[in-house]
C-alpha cells in the first residue's frame, strides 16, 4: 500500500536502486554479519524522508507514504506499539523536512546494505562523499595547546593598607561613643558586634584600643561619670568634652547655612547634651548661638 502511495507522489523523480530495495523488501537483517550492529527503525525514516524531500514531495505527501510504510514493513524491527510508531515517524518527518539537510546514502556503502546501481545518477557524488569521510577518521587529528603567558600576579597589598577604609570607618565610630559617654569595654564590645578591626586586621581590645587613642591623638575623657575611683563630678564637667565638640558642630552647621530648627533636631536625635546634660531645647540652643555666633 505504502509503495503504491509513493508511486503516486513521486512525480518524475527517480527512485533510487537502495530506495526501491528499502521500500520493497525493507530492513534485511540477514545482510549484516555476526557482530555488525544494523541500522534502527529511525535511520531508515530518516533516509527514506530525506530522498522524498530530494524527490520534491511536500511534507503531507511524505508523511502519507512513510507512516503506512514505517507501519507495515518497519515495524517488524521495533517493539513500539503502531501508535508509538506513527507519532515517531510524523516527528522524523518534520526533523528532516525543518533541517532541509542534503541527501546522503554513500553509494554501495549504504549503512543498509541496500542495492546500488552504478548507473545512479548520485552514484559517483555519493562515492566521494564517502572516500572523503574516510579519509578524514583515519587522518590523526593534532591537538594544538596554546601556551598564554600568564599575566603577573599583583603584587601583595600591605596588611595595613588591607583594613585602611574600615579602620577608618572604626576611628570614626570610637570617637561618636567617646563623646556620648561610653565605657571603653562597651566600645570594645560594639566594635566587636560590628565586626570592626584593628589597622592591623586583629580583633580590638582595651589594650590596643587605649594605644590606637594615643596615636591619633584621641582624648579619653577623664572625666567620664563612667570611672569608678576617685571623687564624683561636678555635671559641667562631666559633660564637657562632649559640649565643646558639639559647640564646634552648632557652629559648622550655622556657617553653612542649616537652620535651628534643623540643627535642634539634630542634636536630640544624636543624644547630644548641653552643658548640664539635659536635652536641647529652642530656647537653650538660642542662646548659646547667641555666645558663639551672635545672630543678626
Amino acid at each position: 500500500m505504502s509503495k503504491k502511495i509513493l508511486l503516486q507522489f513521486r512525480n518524475d523523480a527517480e527512485i533510487f536502486a537502495c530506495i526501491h530495495d528499502l521500500v520493497t523488501n525493507g530492513l534485511s537483517k540477514e545482510r549484516f554479519g555476526q557482530g555488525e550492529m544494523p541500522p534502527n527503525r529511525q535511520d531508515v525514516t530518516q533516509f527514506l524522508a530525506s530522498w522524498s524531500l530530494l524527490a520534491g514531495l511536500s511534507q503531507e505527501q511524505c508523511s502519507a507514504w512513510l507512516t503506512e510504510y514505517c507501519v507495515d514493513v518497519l515495524s517488524a524491527i521495533s517493539r513500539s506499539s503502531l501508535s508509538q510508531i506513527r507519532h515517531s515517524t510524523k516527528s522524523n518527518i518534520k526533523f528532516i523536512y525543518r533541517q532541509a539537510g542534503k541527501f546522503v546514502c554513500r553509494g554501495p556503502h549504504n549503512i543498509f546494505k541496500a542495492a546500488c546501481d552504478q548507473n545512479c545518477p548520485l552514484y559517483q557524488e555519493q562515492l566521494q562523499l564517502y572516500e572523503a569521510y574516510v579519509q578524514e577518521q583515519n587522518t590523526p587529528r593534532k591537538i594544538e595547546y596554546k601556551h598564554e603567558p600568564r599575566p603577573p600576579a599583583p603584587p601583595p597589598i600591605a596588611i595595613k593598607d588591607r583594613y585602611r577604609q574600615q579602620f577608618e570607618e572604626a576611628v570614626k565610630v570610637i570617637r561618636e561613643k567617646i563623646l556620648a559617654g561610653s565605657r571603653m569595654n562597651d566600645i570594645v564590645a560594639y566594635l566587636h558586634e560590628k565586626g570592626y578591626k584593628t589597622r592591623t586586621g586583629k580583633e580590638w581590645n582595651s589594650a590596643n584600643l587605649r594605644a590606637d587613642l594615643v596615636k591619633l591623638n584621641i582624648p579619653w575623657p577623664n572625666e567620664s561619670p563612667h570611672l569608678d575611683d576617685g571623687p564624683p563630678l561636678r555635671v559641667k564637667d562631666r559633660y564637657r568634652l562632649q559640649f565643646e565638640y558639639t559647640v564646634k558642630m552648632i557652629r559648622e552647621k550655622i556657617l553653612a547655612g542649616v537652620s535651628v530648627a534643623d540643627i535642634l533636631a539634630y542634636l536630640n536625635e544624636n543624644g547630644l547634651k548641653t552643658r548640664t546634660g539635659r536635652a536641647w531645647t529652642m530656647q537653650t540652643l538660642r542662646t548659646q548661638l547667641n555666645t558663639i555666633l551672635p545672630l543678626r
